[in-house]
């Protein structure tokens, strides 16, 4: 049903007070009335009214300084044009053209003495007041202030104080009400106002956010629940766009859910709506009744499909536009129109050959679901198929995200938020206009790396722990394990961390505190949705949500030796004469330390290792190349959450020797947006885009090296124990250390025991062999802290002594060397001969169960 309604004529009854709270209110507001009026006779006496007026424009030129000239917004070199702003979302309409509910659901909510006031509202200046003081916070401007704001105050009223301002704007305020008096007065400023108001979505004026979101031009033909929405945006558009807040429902059609903020918005809007009615308050609508209120309250959301106006890197522009509204309109960002008619020119950091790329390959991610994909790779420049994409086909992957930064000065050079902003053939599992890079989403494995460093920088472990690779339940039965069901026995920090172990990273948490942890992160660059780390040890596998572009900023605190610059989308703003009136800080005033250099460098050396086919074939096999065909130096780290929901993998190069070249870092996802699960790891899907996307956009830089870390201590150890080498050492590697935490011991896990020479039991009367004595590696003097870790470890001990591929365990798993059958770094070997826990009269083991097929 339609809304369009009449107009009240004027002379309509003012609003009923209540009784109750003006009995409190009252004084205060004639108070506060009186202070103002002897604040004004005294401005006048002293003659800075007329100083303040000076300065201000004519209020009668309202109608044509409504419009002015679009900001265009450039690529880092500034002759590449990404996106204009205000371009076919600015409509102008005249007060005929709006109907009376629109008017009536707009003042209930912005200004309800709009009809009546003189542009400054007092007693809703004091009660927005006394709620702030109460700690509610709520705006007092009324309409005509909140325009006068937008359109009608010189800059330089945004430079000084704040309270300053506010006075100009209350004077103009109420100068324009003089100037455009009477009903016809109000009626041009109320268009005015909705004419320049922000409805987020790009969308300028009330008919502009009507087409934008409803395909509704004719505004009478708008529902009330519609039009009680629009009226809920302006206050806050960025929180309550709408287009931000859909959600791609079972019939194909884009839905607003009703418990979202601007919908329990628009049951404010409706609410007061009523208050107003049955109070008395002046509306425009004469006929309303309670039953349409309460049946607009609960109608149905559903927008149309966004209409195409192609922007570049549209993700990116998204968050251009929220930096440029900040400077541009510091007072109040949410509704910038200056940005629209100013003619600014924003030079941002995006690099737009290496966006080009992203979009590229983050779009060949589609294929993976397409029949006839071939074609569709062709158009894209990729000729043929990659062995990543033919993985990923049929493997339940709709959608792709890349990112690259430059670590050293946080400028943003490439973001692809999803596989493409503009596609028309989509589905739950593929939202186009979903920034992944910006949304909480998993990091599984891909936060190993952070987790570790502050793990180090807590002193809980060294690179050369030893950490035991058994299930255990950890609480409340939760009893993780690898990807592959192996249960790889005694292992390195180093070689966990490179081979993306799951229990000894949760071991690790554990030991550090994984509130500390998450306190560490916290502190350093990631935000969270929650005030405590609710996934507890968990955390160390990635459950935590966190946003990917804080996951990228962290590396590249990883990246430079533990210090963090904040990420830059915009290098400077002109204005439309050419002058900079904006420039970014210099990324060196803005440096700060999240981690000890050593340790982010001790983090570096090891996952730097990870594209090295040397020191880890498996995860190496996603190597950067060079254009001369070598082996580029980078570090590399992938993440799989739990059903394979989210694939990441992120990393960054070595530093270049040029100090002024940039050092970019690339993280990159693949999944669904609705996180349905897939079918592929990602070392296969996400690695595999980050190798072809990193390698095509550093194919003919330079090539750097890594060079070794500073302020670490390098200690020859024994490569399977982690200590100084000792009687039971087999092989010795080198190793860094952070000053004061080098093994002192060795061979502490090893100890001489008495055994059947015939059988290899412990000895007792009952052997018949010799009695010989022999060093074994006995895992049971391991994570000895913990109870129920050293009870799994000598339950695996047992069946490791049996051999490899030996079932049992809380998972059922399987006993396995390090790591593959192709990287075997230690050889075949845990490090030792297992001690035996059996005597020669103890009975016989139960036979190993049948091992259970690995997905």
């Amino acid at each position: 049903m339609s809304m369009a309604g009449s107009h009240r004529p004027e002379g309509s009854p003012r609003a009923r007070r209540r009784s109750g709270g003006l009995a409190v209110l009252l004084p205060l507001a004639l108070f506060a009335i009186s202070l103002f009026i002897a604040l004004i006779a005294y401005v006048g006496t002293i003659r800075v009214y007329d100083r303040v007026v000076t300065d201000l424009p004519d209020p009668r030129d309202l109608d044509s300084i409504i419009l002015g000239e679009n900001s265009g917004v450039f690529d880092r070199t500034g002759t590449v044009k990404l996106a204009d702003f205000g371009t076919d979302l600015r409509e102008t309409i005249g007060f005929s053209e709006i109907p009376a509910i629109l008017i009536d659901t707009t003042t209930v909510i912005e200004d309800k003495t709009y009809w009546q006031n003189s542009g400054f509202d007092p007693l809703g200046f004091i009660a927005a007041a006394l709620d702030t003081l109460g700690g509610s916070g709520r705006g007092g401007s009324t309409i005509t202030q909140q325009l006068v704001r937008g359109i009608l105050l010189p800059d330089t009223a945004f430079q000084g104080s704040v309270y300053e301002r506010k006075v100009k704007e209350i004077i103009q305020a109420i100068r324009l009400t003089q100037e455009f008096p009477g009903r016809d007065g109000k009626e041009q400023i109320i268009t005015a106002y909705m004419n320049n108001n922000y409805y987020g979505s790009r969308a300028y004026g009330i008919r502009a956010a009507a087409t934008e979101y409803f395909g509704i031009s004719d505004l009478t033909l708008l529902t009330l629940g519609q039009a009680a929405l629009l009226a809920a945006i302006p206050q806050a558009p960025s929180e309550y766009d709408l287009r931000l807040a859909a959600v791609r429902g079972d019939d194909g059609l884009l839905h607003v859910p009703l418990d979202s903020p601007v919908a329990q918005r628009r049951t404010t809007v409706l609410n007061l709506l009523r208050n107003a009615k049955n109070d008395g308050i002046s509306l425009e609508t004469l006929d309303l009744t309670d039953e349409q209120i309460d049946a607009a309250a609960t109608e149905s959301i559903t927008l149309i499909e966004p209409p195409l106006r192609k922007v570049r890197a549209p993700h990116f522009i998204n968050i251009v536009r929220e930096v440029a509204a900040g400077v541009v309109c510091p007072d109040d960002p949410t509704v910038c129109t200056k940005l629209d008619t100013d003619g600014y020119k924003i030079i941002t950091t995006l690099d737009w050959s290496m966006q080009q790329s992203a979009d590229k390959w983050a779009a060949a991610v589609l294929s993976a679901e397409m029949v006839d994909y071939k074609p569709y790779l062709a158009s894209l420049g990729i000729p043929k198929p990659t062995d990543w994409l033919k993985k990923m086909r049929g493997a339940n992957i709709h959608n792709a995200a890349i990112v690259t930064m430059d670590a050293r000065t946080g400028d943003m050079l490439a973001y692809t938020g999803s596989a493409d902003y503009y596609a028309t053939s989509v589905s739950s599992a593929f939202q186009p206009q979903y920034d992944v890079l910006k949304a909480y989403r998993q990091p599984g494995s891909a936060i190993k790396p952070i987790i570790y460093g502050y793990a180090l920088q807590e002193r809980a472990v060294t690179p050369a722990t030893l950490l035991m690779d058994v299930p255990v339940d950890f609480g409340e039965g939760w009893t993780p394990g690898e990807w592959d069901n192996l249960e790889r026995g005694p292992v390195t920090m180093r070689h966990a961390l490179q081979g993306s172990l799951n229990i000894p990273a949760i071991k690790t948490a554990i030991r550090t505190g994984a509130d500390q942890i998450w306190r560490d992160m916290r502190d350093g660059v990631f935000k969270f949705l929650g005030e405590d780390n609710y996934a507890g040890a968990s955390i160390a596998i990635g459950t935590l949500e966190a946003r990917y572009v804080d996951l990228l900023s962290a590396y590249g605190a990883l990246a430079s030796q533990g210090d963090t610059v904040p990420r830059r989308y915009v290098l400077r703003i002109e204005d439309r004469n050419g002058d900079v009136i904006w420039k970014a800080a210099a990324p060196s005033s803005e440096r700060r330390s999240i981690m000890e250099p050593a340790v982010a460098d001790l983090v570096t050396n090891i996952i730097a290792a990870n594209t090295d086919p040397s020191q880890n074939p498996v995860w190496a096999s996603r190597r950067l190349i060079a254009a001369n065909g070598k082996r580029r130096p980078a570090t590399f780290k992938t993440g799989t959450t739990d059903q394979a929901k989210d694939l990441a993998a992120f990393g960054y190069l070595a530093p270049p020797t040029n100090p002024d070249a940039q050092h970019l870092i690339t993280g990159v996802w693949t999944g669904n947006s609705d996180a349905t699960p897939a079918t592929v790891l990602s070392l296969s899907a996400a690695g595999g885009l980050w190798q072809s996307y990193f390698t095509e956009i550093t194919r003919d830089l330079p090539i750097a090296q890594f060079k070794d870390p500073e302020g670490l201590e390098q200690v020859v150890i024994d490569a399977n124990t982690g200590e100084l080498p000792g009687s039971c050492t087999t092989a010795t590697i080198s190793e860094y250390f952070l000053p004061g935490t080098a093994p002192t011991t060795s061979c502490s896990s090893f100890r001489t025991l008495a055994v059947d020479q015939a059988s290899g039991l412990l000895w007792d009367s009952s052997c018949t062999g010799a009695r010989i004595e022999k060093e074994f590696m006995d895992l049971s003097l391991l994570e000895t802290e913990w109870p129920t870790w050293q009870a799994a470890n000598i339950e695996w001990a047992e069946r490791a002594r049996q051999g490899v591929n030996v079932v049992g365990g809380a998972r059922l798993g399987m006993t396995a060397y390090f790591y593959e059958s192709y990287w075997r770094p230690n050889g075949n070997t845990w490090g030792g001969e297992i001690a035996p826990t059996r005597s020669c009269s103890s009975p016989a083991p139960t036979p190993a169960p049948t091992a259970a097929p690995t997905p």
